[in-house]
């Protein structure tokens, strides 16, 4: 959000700064939740239901994104990352499993038609969401492993002679 600069600057600045610098962008926005910017003034929207209001608008908001377009490649690098589960919709983590499934199904179709060997595909890592750890075989899980894979070469090579 922007910030007003200066000691004893805090929300209503931030908030009146943010209304002067992109006030058609938050007015669209409000708008569109039910909420009109010149009920400041009539008193039918507070600033404290104002600063709700736009804490809670998604990162594709009209104000988020002007906020990110005003700021220099400097400043967009120096945003910390996003934390917590409210970055994604539902539509967004479907799409993301829909990619990861069709990633994973042409993986597939790679390796059943004689493609290069490779590891499958990584899921598209999802905000909130901690990656599965890797386990590690045993001793006892790595030797069967060896074993099983030995016994298919063994197989394929007495397909071949």
């Amino acid at each position: 959000m922007v910030r007003a600069d200066g000691p004893g600057h805090g929300k209503i600045a931030s908030l009146a700064a943010l209304i002067d610098a992109h006030g058609e962008a938050l007015d669209a926005d409000l708008l569109v939740r039910g909420f009109d910017l010149r009920g400041l003034w009539t008193g039918a929207l507070s600033w404290r239901q104002l600063g709700a209001l736009v804490a809670a608008l998604p990162p594709e908001s009209l104000t988020k994104t002007a906020l990110r377009e005003a700021l220099t490649p400097e400043q967009l690098a120096a945003q910390p990352e996003p934390t917590g589960h409210g970055q994604w919709s539902k539509a967004e983590h479907l799409l993301a499993a829909a990619v990861d499934r069709l990633s994973l199904l042409v993986w597939q179709n790679t390796q059943v038609h004689g493609g290069k060997r490779s590891q499958p595909p990584h899921p598209i890592p999802r905000p909130g969401v901690e990656p599965p750890e890797q386990r590690k075989l045993s001793a006892r899980g790595a030797a069967y492993l060896a074993d099983l894979r030995e016994q298919r070469r063994q197989r394929r090579a007495g397909n071949r002679g």
